[in-house]
């Protein structure tokens, strides 16, 4: 139980200090088009981004999967360019206006997100499987990711109900602003990656 302790404490820390701000700006640019009334959809698409990285996380940990770290990483910059872009495209109030068939694509998209994000988050859990007791061990790591995640998830929704209704912003205005944000950082991570390639 020591190892899972220790893992839960590691993914917590892991996703709320800047060497996870890529995954943080991913959330913050999926989070973009919700309100704190949305929190059902938000927990969906949370949960399909859960999957997603939980699945490559164990896979890549276990050695099954395998990818150079320097197209991980491009890939993750990319993921929250797009995210941001399919944000900006869409017609507001957006998680009113969705269709089901737009909804259930966002859901599948923070799926397959969530698979290359996790070969990204196995970085840090390198050499953990050594032995043949990894279950505790992965298990806490994600489950310290999921809280941390639901820390920022929790802050952005906060943000975005006082940006609404206490500046009396429009909920365009808070998607422009964390989406267009968003695009502009991970366009320049973009660059930077590339360059590594």
């Amino acid at each position: 139980m020591s190892f899972f302790n220790f893992y839960f404490r590691e993914g917590i820390h892991h996703i709320l200090t800047l060497e996870a701000s890529d995954h943080i700006m991913f959330v913050v640019a999926l989070m973009a088009i919700y309100q704190l009334k949305d929190w059902r959809r938000v927990l969906v698409l949370i949960t399909a981004f859960t999957i997603g990285h939980s699945l490559t996380l164990a896979l890549s940990g276990l050695g099954v999967v395998s990818f150079k770290t320097n197209i991980v990483e491009l890939l993750v910059a990319v993921s929250v360019f797009l995210t941001g872009a399919v944000n900006l495209g869409q017609k507001l109030p957006m998680a009113e206006r969705l269709s089901r068939i737009a909804r259930l694509m966002r859901y599948g998209i923070a799926f397959v997100f969530g698979l290359i994000h996790g070969l990204a988050f196995s970085g840090r859990l390198r050499g953990m499987f050594s032995d043949n007791d990894f279950l505790w061990p992965l298990l806490g790591f994600n489950l310290g990711l999921e809280i941390g995640q639901i820390v920022i998830v929790l802050l952005i929704l906060l943000l975005a109900f006082l940006f609404t209704r206490f500046l009396q912003k429009k909920e365009h205005d808070w998607n422009v602003l964390l989406s267009g944000a968003a695009m502009g950082i991970s366009f320049f991570l973009i660059l930077q990656r590339i360059q590594t390639i």
